[in-house]
């Protein structure tokens, strides 16, 4: 074998194994967590060593008239290659200079935290809205992620994580902690679960206010008693038996928020 056939060799071998994983950085960047992407960037920039040198190699290597040719077109592929690896490392390092200079600008704001308490989801997202209005999009996700946690970041993951649209992590918060049928459950759930107070008179005070409270959240739900009679009804069922009646008889909600 020849020492051009071995430099093609090497080349022939390398040429796949680097064109991939520049292809992983440019599709699934937005997939990719820091560290795998700075692993990835890690392993071009020793292929481009390795190839640097493959490249001299080359060019010292004494060759005869037939073979100077087909050195001439290894050199210029290894030449390409060695470039497509500096773009894909100078883009991957911009994205994160970006990212962290955007971080490091975000104004910090009085904003609510929501943990995925049903009655708390029209008074956060109204807030949230009201003091994001001034920003654009990229800047309310990055807020809006910041400020979910337990059961509503976890329903919004998936989107988190595959770096979703603003208006979709809404809209699929929208759907469940905004979901009318939903507020009314939880609503009346903690009216009726209020627990008993002591003989103690500040705790039968306490009981009081909190009852009045969650008397006042009932009457605003705006809807009419059988309506409510008929979820708090559907309340005390079993749940295998409760998901079957809702699926044959849905129940009518006046709005979602």
């Amino acid at each position: 074998m020849s020492k051009l056939e071995k430099h093609k060799i090497v080349l022939d071998q390398l040429e796949p194994t680097i064109e991939q994983c520049i292809q992983e950085l440019d599709v699934d960047s937005k997939e990719k967590n820091e560290k795998a992407r700075k692993n990835i960037v890690a392993g071009l920039k020793a292929d481009s060593t390795m190839l640097q040198k493959f490249i001299d190699a080359v060019r010292i290597e004494e060759f005869g008239k037939e073979e100077q040719k087909e050195a001439a077109a290894l050199e210029i592929r290894g030449i390409s290659l060695v470039r497509k690896i500096a773009i894909a490392v100078s883009n991957v390092k911009e994205s994160i200079e970006t990212k962290s200079k955007v971080a490091g600008k975000l104004a910090k704001l009085d904003l609510p935290i929501f943990d995925g308490d049903f009655l708390l989801y029209k008074y956060f997202k109204t807030r949230f809205i009201t003091l994001t209005e001034d920003y654009d999009e990229i800047t309310k996700k990055i807020y809006l992620t910041n400020c979910l946690t337990g059961r509503a970041r976890k329903y919004v993951e998936d989107l988190i994580i595959h770096d979703g649209e603003y208006s979709n992590i809404w809209n699929q918060l929208d759907s469940h902690f905004g979901n009318l049928n939903n507020i009314i459950d939880a609503t009346l759930k903690s009216f009726f679960e209020l627990p008993k107070p002591s003989k103690d008179i500040q705790e039968i005070e306490e009981h009081f206010i909190q009852s009045k409270n969650r008397c006042t959240s009932v009457i605003a739900l705006d809807h009419n008693p059988d309506e409510l009679l008929a979820a708090v009804y559907m309340l005390q069922l079993p749940g295998e038996v409760r998901s079957e009646l809702e699926k044959n008889y849905p129940r009518k909600v006046k709005r979602r928020i």
